[in-house]
C-alpha cells in the first residue's frame, strides 16, 4: 500500500493498527492447540460450503 494512502486512512480513522497481543511463542500449549483446532474447523466448514455451492451451480 502506498505510504500517502495509509496516512490518509489513518487520518480518516479507516486504518486501525494491529493491536499488540501476546507473541505466539509465549502462549501456553493448550491455547495454541485450541487456536489450531478452531482454525481447522473453520477451514473445513469453508471447504464444505464452497463445495456445496460449486455442486449446486453444476446441477443447474
Amino acid at each position: 500500500m502506498r505510504p500517502h494512502r495509509r496516512q490518509s486512512e489513518i487520518q480518516m480513522g479507516l486504518f486501525q493498527p494491529r493491536p499488540e497481543g501476546p507473541e505466539w511463542k509465549t502462549l501456553p500449549i493448550e491455547t495454541k492447540q485450541n487456536v489450531l483446532w478452531l482454525l481447522i474447523e473453520l477451514l473445513e466448514e469453508a471447504a464444505v460450503a464452497k463445495t456445496s455451492r460449486t455442486q449446486g451451480r453444476s446441477d443447474d
